[in-house]
Formats: C-alpha cells, sequence, structure tokens
C-alpha cells in the first residue's frame, strides 16, 4: 500500500510540474526558458565540449580495435566459418518406418472416414 502512496504523490508532483512549466512568461513558458537555459549555460557548454571529445576518441578508439580484430581474426578464418557464411551442414531425415508407419496411420484415418461416411448415407436415405 505504501509503494502505491508513494507512486500516487509522484504523479501528481509531476502533473504539478508539468502544468507549472507550461505557463508563458513574455513569449515564451517557462519549459522553454529552463531548455534555454541547460542548453546555454555557461555551466554547461564545458560540459557538453568535453562530451563531445569523449565521444570522439571512444569513437575513434572503437574504430582502431575493431579494425585490428577484422583484419587480424577474419583474414585467420576460412570462408566457410566468416560470419555470415555459415552454414550448420544438418540434413534431418526421417527413417522409412516412421514414414511406413504415419503412411498407414493417415490410410487407416482415412479409411474410418470414407467408411463413416458410406455408413451415413446409407442412412440417410
Amino acid at each position: 500500500m505504501g509503494s502505491l502512496i508513494i507512486f500516487i504523490k509522484t504523479m501528481v508532483i509531476t502533473l504539478v510540474v508539468v502544468f507549472f512549466m507550461q505557463i508563458q512568461i513574455g513569449q515564451n513558458t517557462l519549459e522553454q526558458h529552463a531548455m534555454y537555459w541547460v542548453h546555454e549555460s555557461t555551466i554547461t557548454m564545458p560540459l557538453q565540449e568535453v562530451a563531445d571529445g569523449a565521444t570522439k576518441v571512444i569513437r575513434d578508439a572503437w574504430k582502431k580495435v575493431t579494425r585490428g580484430i577484422k583484419s587480424d581474426f577474419f583474414d585467420s578464418l576460412s570462408s566457410k566459418n566468416k560470419p555470415g557464411s555459415r552454414s550448420l551442414d544438418i540434413d534431418v531425415e526421417r527413417s522409412k518406418k516412421y514414414i511406413k508407419e504415419q503412411a498407414k496411420k493417415a490410410a487407416q484415418k482415412l479409411e474410418a472416414e470414407f467408411a463413416e461416411e458410406d455408413s451415413g448415407a446409407t442412412e440417410s436415405y
């Protein structure tokens, strides 16, 4: 019950904040002012530059690592084992005994159905 009350309180607070952020001051809402501040703040601009630099470093490092793996690892594989060209070469075949059993069951089932139809047809006349 306590979790439900916390959930309801959180939803109410969220709705109050959302409605509050829609108040318009001048040409923009409070939400637009807050987003502008987040994007143009003197605190967030250096953080964004650091994040951009970190993204580039990670991207370049990942390219170097994967390039090394691709050239060394994939060259050592035969063409059958390369990703995208693998085949399990599994052939599943039923035994002749199983096939004969299934055919016999199907024939018996058909005979039973025809016998029911014949007996039903003669009785209806």
